[in-house]
């Protein structure tokens, strides 16, 4: 889904809530991540109009700081919510009262290898096509999607 409304669209069918189970109770809620954040807010706000008291926040990936040239959806750092926004700015961005997310080092233990692509956490991209595009992308030369048809 490219456009943000289209995500929002699905976000909003996706989710169903039992309220009995929500009204003034303290919720944690356990993503495996969060990319641009319209889901988690989307959820965040729906558990508020239900009543909950307290809401936590914990993502088994790290903080997705860094845009994607490998072909996943996110090819841009200003789609990001965790790209330049520290913990506490994101946690008021999607409005809840805990944000936890897991390091680098923990996700690369639970995972039992080191052996992984992780340019989007840590902005270390493992191939010279990516650094390629990095460099173009920080200059200014590529906006948005555009470096998937300029790139060859």
């Amino acid at each position: 889904m490219k456009s943000k409304k289209e995500r929002f669209d699905v976000a909003k069918r996706k989710y169903l809530y039992s309220p009995e189970y929500i009204n003034g109770k303290n919720i944690l809620v356990v993503d495996d991540s969060i990319v641009r954040g319209l889901t988690s807010q989307k959820i965040v706000k729906d558990l508020r109009e239900l009543g909950a008291n307290k809401i936590h926040f914990a993502l088994t990936c790290p903080a997705i700081r860094f845009a994607c040239y490998y072909g996943i959806d996110f090819p841009s750092d200003d789609e990001l919510i965790a790209s330049g926004n520290t913990l506490e700015e994101i946690k008021n961005i999607l409005n809840v009262d805990a944000l936890y997310y897991q390091s680098i080092d923990s996700l690369k233990k639970s995972i039992g290898t080191s052996d992984l692509c992780l340019a989007c956490l840590s902005g270390s991209y493992p191939t010279d096509f990516a650094q390629e595009i990095r460099i173009k992308y920080l200059n200014g030369e590529l906006k948005g999607r555009s470096h998937y048809e300029e790139v060859k």
